[in-house]
């Protein structure tokens, strides 16, 4: 068999082969029959049809346009609210950051005063100390002088039973 037109009619002698002839003759047909299936513009009903699709896909087009136009004013909307927002986000970060500063410089300044004020306490603790120091010296001599008088005090309490002696307090000797 040939593979193609050209050979197939060479080696027919010249004649078209009958395959050849009865496949052009079923594709004619089907052409035919596929031609007659569509709409027929030649009657009037038939071309109001084709004229109502045809307004149809255009009023289809344009309700299409007419959303794409209201989906574009949407976005643009949308794209300002969102510069808006991001323009609040951005002050809003800022002013955190800002208040994040304020708070470790007032932490800073806490710990200085403190850092003062402890150091000011040590100094009159040792002031204190310093001055508590004379007078225990002074303190002393007088509490060895007391002690004698007291004995003689107590031995004098004993001796005279019934009688009370208003004296001053005494403190205990150490």
């Amino acid at each position: 068999m040939a593979r193609t037109k050209t050979t197939a009619f060479q080696s027919t002698g010249g004649k078209v082969s009958r395959k050849q002839t009865a496949t052009k003759a079923t594709k004619n047909a089907r052409t035919r029959v596929a031609k007659r299936k569509g709409p027929s513009t030649s009657s009037p009903q038939a071309r109001k049809k084709v004229a109502k699709e045809i307004s149809k896909a255009k009023t289809s087009e344009s309700g299409v346009e007419d959303d794409c136009g209201k989906l574009r004013c949407e976005i643009r909307e949308l794209e300002e609210k969102h510069a808006g927002l991001s323009e609040k986000e951005r002050k809003l970060v800022d002013q955190r950051l800002k208040l994040a500063d304020q708070r470790r410089k007032l932490k800073d300044q806490r710990r200085k005063l403190q850092k003062q004020l402890e150091e000011q306490l040590e100094d009159q603790k040792r002031k204190l100390q310093e001055q508590l120091r004379p007078l225990e010296e002074e303190l002393r001599p007088l509490e060895k002088q007391l002690r004698p008088l007291r004995r003689e005090l107590k031995e004098v309490q004993v001796e005279v039973p019934g009688v009370r002696v208003a004296a001053a307090p005494l403190r205990d000797e150490r």
